[in-house]
């Protein structure tokens, strides 16, 4: 359907072309994330990107999200919050 739309509308090809480019962009850096960065430093970039959300979801999300179980990422919180005192 939208591919075929998209053929008539070179336009709304180009808002695809750019999306698509988006999105593996940011494939691609999470996947350099999940190989490059420990996961306290995936914690920190994510409440760095998302300031307050983390407040607002459920840590076993986050968790997910940041490749650790929800212990882990408990420990992670108490490790930054002792640093920080």
């Amino acid at each position: 359907e939208t591919v075929k739309l998209a053929e008539k509308n070179p336009r709304l090809m180009k808002l695809l072309f750019i999306n698509s480019q988006k999105l593996l962009a940011e494939s691609i850096e999470r996947i350099d994330d999940f190989i490059v960065l420990s996961p306290e430093e995936r914690y920190v970039k994510f409440e760095e990107q998302n300031p307050g959300l983390a407040a607002r979801i459920q840590l076993k999300h986050m968790a997910s999200y940041i490749g650790v179980t929800p212990i882990s990422l408990s420990r992670i919180r108490s490790r930054l919050r002792d640093k920080s005192d």
